[in-house]
């Protein structure tokens, strides 16, 4: 139950979740069923609250992969590595893909174009091989969802 009775206390105490975040604290009523009112008032508020932080618009690929390279990205010991693959994202999923329009299909067709790219293997003998599964998981794959995360956070 979301509402309780702390030890020694003559009021109940609330504790829920609303998008993630926790939110506790004293409903400063006496009885349980005020306290239970005063709760839903304060879920209804947080919710209210959650609703008008979420941005209005959508934001492209583009913008979303930018902000991650400028506040993430190029702070890496390897940046010209995350520069290198934030592009090939840029260009495989389309700079102005909005970011409702990415879905599983088009992660998928990302992940197969990675899968098909072609690498130098050996010391200078020119041999070529495909890429492996953890380069196109790290290069694709877990990329990509930090800059939606980062995006969707920020």
């Amino acid at each position: 139950m979301s509402i309780f009775e702390r030890k020694n206390a003559k009021e109940y105490s609330y504790d829920f979740f609303v998008g993630g975040i926790r939110f506790a604290g004293n409903t400063g009523a006496a009885n349980q069923r005020e306290a239970k009112r005063e709760e839903d008032r304060l879920k209804a508020a947080a919710r209210k609250d959650m609703e008008s932080r979420r941005p209005q618009s959508d934001m492209t690929f583009e913008a979303m992969a930018l902000l991650w390279m400028e506040q993430v990205g190029q702070h890496h010991k390897n940046a010209l590595t995350s520069l290198r693959d934030v592009e090939r994202l840029i260009d495989r999923v389309g700079a102005k893909t909005l970011s409702s329009q990415i879905g599983n299909d088009l992660v998928a067709q990302v992940v197969a174009k990675r899968r098909m790219d072609r690498r130098d293997v050996g010391n200078g003998e020119r041999e070529h091989g495909l890429v492996s599964n953890a380069t196109v998981n790290r290069s694709t794959t877990e990329l990509l969802k930090k800059i939606l995360r980062r995006a969707s956070k920020v």
